[in-house]
């Protein structure tokens, strides 16, 4: 679980992969991470870098507010970063 006490949208992908389970290793490789990297993205320790938010939104379909709320805003047709400053 992710440390507001639901689980993380990519572990949830990663438990419903069309093809079976996923694994953290298999899916770190897939993003060119470490297994322990994607363990501190799910359970909140450590948030994704945004270039890499939108690359694993472009491969899972999970929409990039989800992955970084903090600097993206959700939109009807496609997630944008939220202006700073």
């Amino acid at each position: 679980m992710g440390k507001h006490g639901r689980m993380h949208p990519l572990k949830t992908w990663r438990k419903n992969h069309p093809s079976g389970f996923m694994s953290q290793a298999r899916f770190a490789a897939l993003i060119g991470v470490s297994e322990a990297e994607v363990s501190r993205y799910e359970q909140g320790l450590r948030s994704m870098p945004a270039e890499r938010a939108v690359l694993i939104s472009d491969l899972t379909g999970i929409p990039r507010h989800e992955l970084r709320p903090d600097i993206f805003e959700p939109t009807k047709t496609r997630s944008r970063m939220k202006k700073t400053g």
